[in-house]
């Protein structure tokens, strides 16, 4: 079988060169943008970015140790919980021991990582499609709700993302060139991605399917399976590493133990759901821009294999996350691999010498919907800023002592009925803000008896957000009147002293 014209020969040097200076200028105003356009806003009541900057804190506080990730919604134990590998909050743990328990050097990384996958992705398409197609493909994927949320976000998947993207084109190089050095660093850029967020594997099944359609001849060289084999062994091995954490402490982020993203089959053919994930996507991943060149490819019959090897792994990924995917406000960050595919598809239906009007045509849409991401991402971080419960855990940290252990009340039940499994109920924004350890109860298991075990256990402060209070039974009602001392009374809740 032969390989296509395009992996054995490359656009010319002087050709990329001229595309790339107008890539830095884009990067240069999405950046600006990201840096003047959300303004510093701090952590506030933003889950995921307590948690991860929790992680990193608590790697200065409790000892470095790379293999024990540990949280501060802890219990007894000793906070180790099962996770993806925290090489992210470990970079982020470097910067915090250099400048102090602050936000900025994680939006930072986040903001160079999204940078850095962005290059990697221009790189890929530069190779595929052209300089005019990567370019125009760049344009539509830094306007994306996506490139807004995980650049300015302390969470680690715009790192994963550009670790995963970075093994792309080392990839085609040794499919084209039959050399090692390149498909060593494609299996350790993959790898470092896929550790932090295991659906960056979805990437290995593209690199598969297009050594099959390429360069078939490549699957008869051992030290290729070899690699394929050590990626899924490394986070293989790491994922069995944190199952046996969560097994012992009981602590999970919901990789093996605890909740799970895979759908049931009702969830799959559940038209609601549906119609969630693909509103979701249009905003934070494969977006109208996506679907239109999809479109245009189809309709001119320039639809390839290589192009389908690509969108079939994101859109497995997409269904089997999808009790997060479908939703856009906890799961938008799934979406990141059908931002790549749908900056993939601009980039193969762009014309390689477009018409000014239709540069024009796309730099203003791609601002419309830049101006749409910013917006919403800037209304996100005003959320955060602003929320009620972050004067409680103020309140509390200044009445508490550091030893001190707390019972933080979340919103959320142990279970959910319409997905039929364990939630991530442990509400960590109140540890971290207050600085505090101690137990996560969840809403239907916030009862007179759970409370006194976890006293007796050590607890001495409860918070109960005024959520919380507004549904709670009378019996906690009438216990808490009984056998607490309120301590502080605010508007987003309450903090009890046991």
């Amino acid at each position: 079988m032969s390989s296509p014209a395009w992996l054995l020969e490359p656009p010319a040097p002087d050709t990329l060169r001229r595309g790339r200076r107008w890539l830095w200028l884009c990067l240069l105003v999405w950046v600006l943008v990201m840096q003047f356009g959300i303004a510093p806003h701090g952590i506030g009541g933003s889950w995921r970015e307590c948690d991860t900057q929790a992680i990193a804190r608590n790697f200065l506080r409790d000892g470095f140790d790379l293999l024990h990730p540990r949280v501060d919604w802890r219990g007894a134990t000793d906070g180790s919980v099962e996770s993806e590998f925290p090489l992210y909050q470990a970079l982020l743990a470097g910067a915090l021991l250099l400048f102090g328990d602050v936000d900025w050097p994680g939006r930072v990384l986040s903001l160079l990582a999204m940078v850095a996958a962005t290059l990697a992705l221009h790189r890929l398409l530069e190779w595929r499609a052209g300089p005019a197609g990567a370019l125009a493909a760049a344009i539509v994927f830094l306007s994306g709700g996506h490139a807004f949320l995980l650049g300015e976000r302390v969470i680690p998947d715009a790192l994963s993302l550009a670790l995963a993207l970075a093994s792309l084109p080392p990839f085609l190089r040794y499919l084209a060139t039959g050399r090692l050095l390149p498909l060593l660093a494609a299996s350790v850029a993959l790898t470092l991605g896929a550790l932090q967020k295991p659906p960056a594997l979805q990437l290995g099944l593209v690199m598969f399917l297009w050594t099959w359609q390429l360069r078939r001849q490549r699957l008869r060289e051992f030290r290729l399976w070899l690699c394929w084999l050590a990626i899924v062994g490394i986070v293989a091995a790491w994922i069995a590493h944190a199952a046996s954490i969560g097994a012992t402490t009981g602590l999970t982020f919901g990789i093996v133990h605890g909740d799970t993203k895979f759908p049931g089959l009702r969830h799959l053919i559940g038209p609601k759901i549906e119609t969630e994930l693909l509103l979701t996507t249009l905003t934070f991943g494969f977006s109208l821009f996506g679907f239109a060149a999809l479109l245009a490819l189809w309709r001119q019959r320039r639809l390839e294999r290589s192009d389908l090897a690509l969108l079939l792994p994101v859109a497995i990924g997409l269904f089997a996350s999808l009790r997060y995917s479908h939703s856009r406000t906890i799961g938008p960050h799934y979406h990141v691999f059908a931002a790549v595919a749908g900056a993939w598809c601009v980039a193969r239906a762009w014309q390689d010498r477009a018409p000014r009007w239709l540069w024009i045509a796309l730099i203003g849409a791609a601002t419309l919907q830049g101006t749409g991401s910013l917006l919403r991402e800037r209304d996100e971080c005003r959320q955060h800023r602003d929320w009620p419960l972050l004067p409680v855990a103020q309140a509390l940290r200044a009445a508490s002592q550091p030893d001190d252990r707390i019972i933080v009340c979340s919103p959320k039940p142990e279970f959910d009925p319409l997905w039929r499994r364990r939630t991530n109920f442990e509400d960590p924004r109140i540890f971290f803000q207050a600085q505090r350890n101690g137990w996560a109860v969840p809403i239907d298991r916030f009862t007179p008896a759970r409370v006194q075990e976890l006293h007796d256990a050590g607890a001495r402060w409860l918070i109960v957000p005024a959520a919380v209070a507004a549904v709670a039974d009378q019996a906690i009602t009438s216990w808490l009147r009984q056998n607490a001392t309120v301590s502080t009374a605010l508007p987003g809740g309450t903090v009890y002293r046991l």
